[in-house]
């Protein structure tokens, strides 16, 4: 079965890409898989872009759950840089959940919300060596 998500990773970065219906024990799979991942020890950014989604089914206590065990994931690289990318209403709210359990924790990256792909990548642009 295939996950409703993409992971792209790029020279400096990862952009992950949300599609169609996205479940809470997908996101924690997402989550799980970054974190095996090495790379994420030395990215500048990650783009979780949800503009081609069509739906996150959350609820609160799943993203604060998920939201303390990526910030683990998180503490070794602490000059990266997260763009959270939607707009549609629903996904801008579920992102600013996680957004707002990520800033209480507090994780040490840069995190920023944006309407459009391209508004991300200009806010990301300095963090791209």
């Amino acid at each position: 079965m295939a996950l409703p998500f993409t992971i792209r990773w790029e020279p400096h970065g990862a952009h992950v890409e949300y599609a169609g219906d996205v479940t809470m024990a997908e996101v924690r799979t997402l989550e799980a898989t970054l974190a095996d991942d090495e790379r994420l020890d030395n990215l500048h950014y990650l783009i979780i872009d949800g503009t081609v989604a069509d739906r996150v089914d959350y609820d609160v206590a799943s993203w604060d759950e998920i939201a303390a065990t990526s910030a683990s994931a998180r503490f070794y690289n602490r000059s990266a840089k997260a763009a959270f990318v939607a707009s549609d209403p629903a996904m801008r709210a579920s992102f600013e959940c996680f957004i707002a359990f990520w800033r209480a924790i507090p994780v040490p990256w840069e995190i920023g919300l944006f309407v459009t792909l391209a508004e991300a990548r200009a806010w990301l642009d300095g963090s791209i060596e």
